[in-house]
Order: C-alpha cells, then structure tokens, then sequence
C-alpha cells in the first residue's frame, strides 16, 4: 500500500486520512487498513485522472490547479509551531555581504525591503523561512552583521524560523560545525556557529521551545496544524542542520520523516545539485540527508546557498525551491517567496522581486499538492 490506495470511486485522501476499501468508501480519519499509515499518493479513478479530494477538499490537477487562496487566515505561529485555517508564509535567504568581513556592505536595505514586502503581504504571512547564510563573517563582525539582519526582519512582526547555512560555521560548503563530528577545520566555538544560536534565540527559538537545540546543533521540527475542524489537516517543517552533521541528526531526521503529516516541508540551506555527483563534499547533503529524506513522502524540499531563484529537481524527483537570492548579489535579483494553501489543498508558492511593485509576481507560481507532484 506505500504507493497509494485504490478506492471506490477514485478518492484521493492525504495524511492522517485513509482511504476505506469498502464499497462505496471515502476518506476517513480512521484507518481501516491496519496501521498501514502515511502521505498517499492519487487513487486511481474510473476515468484515470487524478482528480479527488484532498483532506476533505476537491483538488483538480489541471493547469487551473492554481484555484484561489483560502480566504483570510486565522491562528497564530510562534517558535513551537501553532494552529491555523490555512498556511501562508514567506521565505527569503543568502541575505550576506559578498566580502567577508564587510560589515558595511551588508545589504540591509534589500532585506530591510524584502521583510517590508513581506509584512504587508494580503493576505498576511504567519510566519517567515530563512533558507540560510544571514553573514559573512569570523569574528566580532559576526554579530554586527546579524544585528543588521535582526533590525531588518523586525520589519515583520511574525515569528520567524532560520535554517543553517555554510556560513553560520566556517563558511566552507564542506565545514561542519557539529561538536561530536566537527569537518574541515571547523568547531564548534567558531564565531559564526555560536552567535547563529543568539539569532534563533533572538526569534524565541532555544533549547526550551525547540528541545534539539540543547544538543548544541542547530537541527529542529516545527508543527502546524489546521485549526479548522471543517478542514483538518497536519503539516511538520523540517529544520535540517547541513553543516552541523551527526549521527544524533541522522537519528532524530529520521524519526520526523517517518511521522505522519498532511504535508511535510523540508528546509536545508545547501540544494541536491550543489556539488554535482560527489557524496562526500557536504555533510549533511547528498553524503546524508538526502540519503534519508528520499525514503519518504514530502511537499517541498526548500534551500538556498545558490544566489537565485530557481525551481529545480531534488534526489527523489521531486520539487526542489532554490531561494536565495536575499542579498547577497548585487546583481538585482533580490526576492523572496510566498506559499499559500489552496482552498484545494494544494500548495502554490509564488516569487516576487525586492524592490518592485508590492503584489507584482515574478514569474508563475508554482503549485504542488501534499504528495509533491507537480500540478
């Protein structure tokens, strides 16, 4: 049953929701098949289209699959998660001078511009994604060009979650920064590292709302669930830790992709792409990580560390957002990013440029449903 179930009249249930082989059966919150849990792909229907329902909702997988927003959301989002009708929320990242050291050219005005745009988003963002690198720095400086970045983010009154990127340890892309298995002449103590934990803790995220963290790896799980009994839904976002790699994080990764969710969002700052065929470069990447989250079901696979926008392709075939074009470029590309659920189900996540007309797209959107397929 891994691959989906096949239902009377071609249901297409996600999640915590199960498709019942009996006659005439539907979704139900129940599972009827004996434990045999997970995000399943589409039921085949009579008609072989993939078209159903999507944790209650209907879906349709045509090009209109876009549909529209799911009105005015409500809840709230702080540091451990929360509860909402529906999910929108917005990602930037690799917001860093192109020099290191260069406090003074830190692009505070692009991210300053970005979380502006951000925070007068309609309808507006629960809560922000940074996809990693947020200084260029390795000592005393690194603290100064955060204090830039923390400024600029309090633009938006969200609560915001940052994943670790190359330069929150050594700055090498192979560097690992985990106090059990420290890589390429990096530590623990290094500057970068250290103060990437004051700027989490600076967002409410510490080892007593997010308990990993007191293993001294910057590693953690948020959940968000639906707060709508009419349309009830569960989401994880998987905070990975590439350059602070271990057997804890391999351990613990594991554990959260196997958890059963309607939709799973996995952020790690460096792509499946970054360093071509080789395993071994990144330690948390193609040596490790990918090696576990292929093995299961997820939405999006969202990173940074390349300096653009781009929609590319992860291990599994899948969805893979490169977003991080937050700065660190001057070649005027800066943007971000916001994902909305659909009254479907679907997820549509759309760039915008820094700097342009509020609300003017960059581009179409792209739109997966809960499984990561494309629609």
């Amino acid at each position: 049953m891994s691959g989906g179930l096949t239902c009377p009249g071609g249901t297409y249930c996600y999640g915590s929701y199960y498709c019942s082989l009996a006659a005439g059966g539907s979704c139900s919150s129940s599972d009827p098949c004996s434990g045999n849990s997970g995000v399943y792909t589409s039921c085949s229907s009579s008609s072989g289209s993939s078209s159903g329902t999507v944790s209650g909702s209907s879906s349709s997988s045509s090009s209109s699959s876009s549909g529209s927003s799911s009105g005015t959301p409500t809840g709230t989002v702080g540091p451990q998660g929360g509860s909402v009708s529906s999910l929108v929320f917005a990602i930037a990242g690799d917001t860093r001078p192109q020099n290191e050291g260069d406090t003074a050219g830190y692009p505070t005005a692009i991210i300053t511009g970005i979380y502006a745009d951000i925070a007068a988003t309609v309808p507006a963002p629960q809560f922000a994604i940074g996809t990693g690198d947020y200084a260029y720095c390795s000592g005393s400086d690194c603290a100064a060009q955060t204090a830039n970045y923390i400024t600029a983010a309090a633009q938006y009154s969200g609560q915001k979650f940052l994943t670790m990127g190359n330069h929150e340890c050594n700055g090498f892309t192979s560097s690992n920064c985990s106090p059990s298995a420290p890589a390429d002449g990096a530590t623990s103590a290094e500057p970068n590292f250290v103060n990437f934990f004051n700027v989490l803790n600076t967002f409410g995220i510490n080892s007593t709302t997010q308990p990993t963290l007191a293993s001294g790896d910057p590693y953690y799980e948020v959940d968000i669930n639906s707060s709508d009994s009419s349309n009830p839904w569960t989401s994880k976002f998987v905070f990975i830790a590439a350059n602070a790699w271990d057997s804890g994080q391999s351990t613990w990764l594991t554990s959260v992709m196997q958890k059963t969710t309607t939709y799973t969002f996995v952020m790690r700052h460096e792509s499946y792409e970054d360093d071509g065929a080789a395993s071994s470069d990144l330690p948390g990447d193609q040596g490790a990580s990918d090696a576990i989250i292929q093995k299961y079901p997820y939405t999006l696979l969202i990173v940074g560390h390349t300096h653009v926008y781009q929609q590319s392709t992860s291990g599994s075939g899948q969805v893979e957002l490169v977003i991080g074009n937050g700065g660190a470029e001057s070649s005027g590309n800066a943007g971000y990013e916001v994902c909305t659920q659909l009254s479907g189900g679907n997820i549509s996540c759309q760039n915008y440029n820094e700097g342009g007309s509020l609300g003017t797209a960059n581009g179409s959107p792209v739109v997966v449903n809960a499984a990561g397929a494309l629609q």
